[in-house]
């Protein structure tokens, strides 16, 4: 059996509720071949937190159906960025806040403090899925300020969406993204929590139409190829083929010594 995209609890706070959860994963790992991970790290992150052996996690990468047959794309005079779980705003404000660009945020408005909202930042709240990737697929680039250090990787579902459509992503997530993302090929990575480094990376990409067209064009080649349903039934056929072999030579092994 694989267990996919498990339901990993965060810190709680009452030692005997963490000590029961931490209880309930190790159980669901015995009666199971593997659990499936986004990112490899988080294989080793839940292993150490939970105290299940590291060889019951096996990375399958995140994969979407967006892409380019389904959403106009163009690019309007604008940065997307969105999401609601693990966002640094601040890092982002304090990144963007001067840059001659408007900066389209999709995001319950009530996520982010005032304090981090500049006059170039575009608050259009919640929206449903059709027109995040709608205002994503016109955007001139895509940016996620994350926060760092966090046992299950944030923004895979917006960055991967991006590169399938053929967007120039920088992420500023760097134990998980580049699971995904080759830096300066398929999209740019930088140090979370560094405002300065983001925005250099944004004006970068803004000033060089050629290079921000050619991170696009090799991320939605590797994303088209790569990060597709098809991939993910690949990947699981893989694992139900292996398993099968491993109890066959089992049960051979078994008769035997019977």
């Amino acid at each position: 059996m694989l267990l996919l995209d498990v339901e990993w609890y965060g810190e709680r706070k009452s030692t005997i509720t963490r000590t029961i959860k931490n209880a309930m994963h190790r159980y669901m790992a015995k009666g199971c071949h593997r659990i499936s991970v986004f990112c490899q790290v988080e294989g080793a992150k839940y292993s150490s937190y939970y105290g299940i052996p590291r060889t019951k996690f096996m990375w399958l990468p995140y994969v979407s159906e967006v892409g380019p047959d389904k959403y106009e794309i163009a690019e309007d005079d604008y940065i997307f960025t969105g999401g609601l779980h693990h966002r640094d705003y601040e890092t982002l404000y304090n990144a963007v806040k001067d840059i001659p660009i408007q900066v389209v945020v999709v995001a319950p408005k009530d996520c982010i403090e005032k304090r981090f909202i500049s006059s170039n930042m575009i608050l259009k709240g919640a929206v449903s899925n059709e027109k995040y990737y709608q205002l994503m697929s016109k955007s001139k680039l895509v940016v996620l300020a994350l926060q760092p250090g966090l046992r299950r990787c944030p923004g895979i579902i917006t960055y991967v969406a991006a590169m399938r459509l053929g967007k120039a992503v920088i992420v500023n997530e760097v134990e998980g993204a580049p699971d995904y993302i080759q830096n300066g090929i398929t999209g740019i990575l930088v140090s979370p929590r560094n405002s300065a480094e983001l925005k250099l990376a944004i004006m970068k990409l803004l000033n060089d139409d050629i290079y921000r067209k050619r991170l696009g064009d090799s991320a939605q080649k590797y994303a088209s190829s790569e990060l597709t349903p098809q991939r993910l039934l690949n990947e699981l056929n893989r694992f139900l083929g292996e398993e099968d072999s491993c109890e066959k030579i089992s049960s051979s092994n078994t008769k035997k010594r019977s």
